[in-house]
């Protein structure tokens, strides 16, 4: 019993040196010093053992992976949005891909390019921000609540991207990441600037289309 509990003190001492070490490392990482580096100046010194120095250097790389990763996976979402958008735009407008780069070039807002067509164009982002709500309830980013309070919104929204009153200077972009809920293309010109809408998990990102 007393061997156990000796063999549990010093397995939960290591740990906390070794928390202790990460600590030290991120610190030096902010003064400029590589976690390598700091890692190899701690075994010099004897503060952490060469086994210690490799646990935290493989968790630092694990964590450095982990958000690469979540980098990677986030611009493929808003470049998969940014499409979607696209397409919703030509396609409600009747125009080319072309036509939307054009506008944009020519620093035409949405409203301006839809015309007669501006009433479809907000109906269409509404209805868009919608299903991306809903992907999102079914995916368990959003609660039913949280759903409700932002369809409620969508409408207006869609009318203040495609009208340029929807702020943080949208332009005819793809979605946008946020607690407001999913937008689109805004004011200002065609392509421009970011813009909301829901990704197809339910969340937000940011971005601006180029159409």
């Amino acid at each position: 019993m007393k061997l156990s509990k000796r063999i549990i003190a010093v397995g939960a001492a290591a740990s906390a040196l070794t928390l202790s070490a990460a600590g030290f490392v991120a610190a030096a990482g902010v003064q400029g010093e590589g976690p390598a580096s700091v890692l190899s100046n701690l075994v010099d010194d004897g503060t952490l053992t060469q086994d210690q120095a490799d646990k935290v250097g493989d968790a630092f790389e694990t964590q450095r992976e982990e958000r690469q990763g979540m980098r990677e996976e986030r611009q493929g979402m808003q470049e998969e949005s940014r499409a979607q958008m696209q397409a919703l735009i030509t396609s409600t407008l009747g125009i080319s891909e072309e036509d939307l780069e054009s506008a944009r070039e020519d620093g035409t807002s949405l409203a301006e390019l839809a015309g007669d067509q501006k009433d479809a164009l907000i109906a269409a982002i509404a209805d868009h921000m919608t299903s991306k709500i809903d992907q999102g309830v079914a995916a368990g980013n959003l609660t039913q609540e949280q759903a409700d309070e932002m369809k409620a919104d969508a409408t207006s929204r869609a009318t203040d991207i495609v009208e340029g009153n929807g702020g943080r200077g949208r332009g005819h972009g793809g979605p946008g990441k946020g607690r407001g809920g999913p937008g689109g293309p805004g004011g200002g010109p065609a392509g421009s600037e970011s813009s909301d809408a829901a990704d197809s998990n339910g969340t937000t990102e940011n971005s601006g289309l180029a159409a």
